[in-house]
């Protein structure tokens, strides 16, 4: 992210300067949405959060941590906003896209997601407002608010579970922020929040079976703030409901010859067959090997993008049906393009995640996951799955990774 400043003396905020290469890979990072809006959405949010870190870098001495990096899309699929801890205080990113983001603003008012004001959890301490412009690659840092104020101040739209703040009520120059985060450490930035409201886990199954169908646009409308409140407060829960609602690849549609456009054979994949286990080294998992050799397989190209300079493999998934109810599944992954590269990478880890996001175990409670080593040609895993069942598959190497999600 290049945050050279365009104008110093602009009549609103801070004019940020957005890389292509920063637009490109916040566009790779943010595949797995349920729709093209909510993708756009994830999209602005990296852009923000990618540059507010990069501004805090330049101009202030302070550490920044993303709060739940990890969990990131799973709160960009529902919910506008990101967050970075400093100093104890919470800021609250929040972007929107503006056409003319390249000059000074007129009256504007900031839109809250009622989740960052009303869950105890998630409530900020400030809220930063951004504009960004990804046609001319530009970004603004307009202004900021406490929560204390949106309380005070802010209309709330029921129906869309949002606050609005006008201008006024704005600190229009952002760097007082940091002034502030510096010698207001003991100011009151937050109100009073009340208890949120409570769901039992059936309840809780009932609604992640309704919200997470991926035609709802905007399952929060489709139940009360509280109870919605609820269930985004929960990790477990709204992470279901995201990989319920993420592009999923569905498995058992395999074998009728429903396959999804992005998934090859191996043959146009790898230019060839799978390769078979060398005697000596593999002979214990030969047997394993024989058993996938009529098994349905299909591959795709995993991009690591610009942080690793590129880097690709590929994933090959081999499905079997056992019997009515079980289907035994394999994951191999190679290097890529095969012809060019004989090894993987080492340190590649690939790792099976549950429903929930947690590590599936196996018969001896040991996490299902593997990692290369200096030659290793593949590396690879099995499980045992019923129809229905819902899984992804985490791969990764060094800071980077990439999550697939299936369903059986």
């Amino acid at each position: 992210m290049n945050t050279t400043k365009l104008n110093h003396q602009i009549a609103q905020g801070i004019l940020l300067e957005i890389s292509p290469e920063s637009q490109n890979l916040a566009w790779e990072e943010t595949e797995a949405f349920s729709c093209p809006g909510n993708r756009w959405q994830a999209y602005l949010n990296r852009l923000s959060l990618e540059g507010i870190l990069a501004w805090l870098a330049e101009n202030y001495t302070g550490e920044a941590s993303v709060w739940k990096s990890e969990e990131l899309p799973s709160i960009w699929e529902f919910v506008n906003g990101s967050a970075i801890t400093i100093n104890d205080k919470r800021i609250v990113i929040l972007p929107c896209s503006q056409i003319n983001c390249e000059y000074a603003a007129d009256e504007f008012e900031l839109a809250i997601p009622g989740e960052w004001v009303e869950i105890p959890s998630w409530a900020g301490d400030y809220y930063l407002a951004v504009q960004i412009n990804v046609e001319v690659g530009i970004m603004r840092i307009l202004a900021y608010t406490t929560q204390r104020k949106i309380q005070e101040k802010a209309v709330y739209d029921r129906d869309f579970h949002l606050y609005y703040l006008e201008q006024k009520d704005l600190i229009l120059d952002p760097n007082v922020l940091l002034l502030s985060l510096d010698f207001c450490q003991e100011q009151s930035t937050k109100g009073v929040i009340t208890t949120p409201q409570q769901i039992s886990p059936m309840e809780a199954e009932k609604l992640l079976a309704k919200l997470g169908n991926p035609e709802l646009v905007l399952p929060k409308r489709q139940v009360f703030s509280g109870i919605w409140n609820a269930l985004l407060a929960n990790d477990t829960w709204r992470l279901r409901m995201y990989r319920k609602r993420a592009l999923q690849t569905r498995l058992t549609q395999w074998m009728n010859h429903f396959v999804e456009e992005s998934w090859k054979t191996v043959e146009l994949l790898l230019g060839g067959p799978e390769p078979e286990p060398e005697p000596i080294r593999f002979r214990l998992r030969r047997k394993d090997d024989l058993d996938f050799r009529d098994a349905f397989k299909r591959g795709k190209e995993i991009d690591f993008g610009m942080r690793l300079a590129g880097k690709t493999v590929s994933l090959v998934v081999s499905v079997k049906q056992e019997s009515s109810e079980i289907t035994h599944i394999r994951l191999r992954v190679y290097p890529y393009p095969r012809g060019e590269n004989i090894y993987l990478p080492p340190n590649f880890k690939l790792v099976i995640l549950d429903e929930a996001g947690k590590p599936v175990l196996d018969d001896s409670g040991t996490p299902l996951a593997a990692e290369s080593r200096a030659a290793d040609n593949w590396i690879q895993l099995q499980l045992y799955g019923t129809t229905g069942e819902e899984f992804s598959v985490h791969l990764s190497l060094e800071n980077a990774s990439v999550t697939e999600y299936f369903v059986i």
